[in-house]
């Protein structure tokens, strides 16, 4: 007959490997947690490098427009002070 410290110890080493396996489970949808993270960040600073170009080329037409508009409006300047004087 089996003694019945030999099954509870047996449980107890059971138990210990279950144990260690939720453990293992646990960090690993840790790592894959953190590496999911990792990655998306990585993609985001992509896409955000993508839209600061874009960004900067915006300024640089908006800066040309700016210029023209400002030439525009000396050259109507110069025309009606022309006229008036």
């Amino acid at each position: 007959m089996p003694d019945s410290n030999d099954s509870i110890a047996h449980k107890s080493v059971a138990d210990n490997t279950i144990f260690k396996k939720i453990v293992e489970i646990m960090n690993d949808v840790w790592f894959m947690h953190n590496l999911h993270t990792t990655i998306r960040a990585f993609a985001n600073r992509g896409d955000m490098k993508a839209d600061l170009e874009e960004a900067k080329k915006k300024i640089i037409k908006l800066k040309e427009k700016n210029s023209a508009l400002k030439a525009r409006i000396t050259q109507l300047e110069t025309r009606i002070s022309a006229q008036f004087l």
